[in-house]
């Protein structure tokens, strides 16, 4: 295996199919998380002008006190996140800076700062977004999700985070499927909506791994860079998930003693 890098400028391709569920690694990760609609990439032509919606909601709502509010968004599960909070931003022109993303069913809820930001969403209902039609409301009584990186509060829950990741794996696989470019993940809005922690948690890179091998099954090239590893436990199983694997970036990791490697030996990788 050769410690090569590859930069993130190169063609990445969407990934295919969805895996199986119920995989417990992603029930462990938990269900609290987070979003800064601030950051992200959009993908250009996915977006169109509003449409005739009514907005849901929007007068009863006037007279609440300031303060966080959660809205809830139909139309946009299994979309981009982060394109769609890019997309949010622009259309209301400032940051939405959207917290606690949980799904149910098809809905996904947000909490957003204030009332205000709640009103400039609800001004939207029926613009399209990715060809879907977006509805939005303001839930005067919030829908309770799970509380706390740790827990779980059902399947709903683990499909959110399934959803997640793939979207973080379609953003940074190449077309053939063939390398993935895993480097700087704490940097991306994807990850940071999660609020997982520190990317030292092996849970989170575990889930990561297994879903990647699910959705990519010739992958040979795998770029680790920048993630802040001082130890190679977290990726431990990369051989098992990625037999054909043959070259491994872990540029600019603090890594410090070369007998880490040998756990990626112990686990298959060559």
């Amino acid at each position: 295996m050769n410690n090569q890098s590859f930069g993130r400028g190169g063609g990445r391709g969407r990934g295919r199919g969805r895996g199986q569920g119920g995989n417990p690694v992603f029930s462990r990760l938990g269900a609290s998380t987070d979003q800064n609609g601030n950051t992200g990439s959009g993908q250009a032509g996915g977006f169109s002008q509003p449409g005739s919606g009514v907005p849901f909601g929007g007068a009863s709502m006037v007279g609440q006190s300031d303060g966080p509010v959660q809205v809830s968004i139909k139309g946009c599960r299994g979309k981009p996140e982060a394109s769609l909070f890019k997309f949010l931003n622009m259309k209301v022109e400032r940051p939405v800076n959207a917290t606690n993303v949980n799904y149910r069913g098809e809905i996904m809820y947000i909490t957003v700062p204030s009332m205000d930001i709640a009103q400039e969403l609800l001004k939207l209902s029926g613009i399209r977004f990715y060809g879907e039609k977006l509805s939005f409301q303001i839930k005067p009584h919030p829908v309770k999700f799970g509380t706390g990186t740790g827990s779980c509060s059902g399947s709903s829950d683990s499909a959110s985070i399934r959803d997640r990741l793939i979207a973080l794996l379609q953003t940074r696989a190449d077309p053939q499927g063939s390398a993935l470019d895993l480097s700087g993940l704490a940097h991306d809005p994807i990850i940071q909506s999660m609020g997982a922690g520190s990317l030292q948690d092996s849970k989170l890179f575990e889930a990561i791994l297994v879903l990647a091998a699910q959705l990519y099954t010739n992958v040979i090239t795998i770029n680790l860079a920048n993630n802040g590893l001082s130890s190679l436990r977290p990726v431990a199983n990369l051989g098992m998930h990625f037999p054909k694997l043959r070259n491994l970036s872990l540029m600019n990791n603090m890594i410090s003693d070369f007998r880490e490697l040998n756990c990626l030996s112990e686990s298959g990788s060559k």
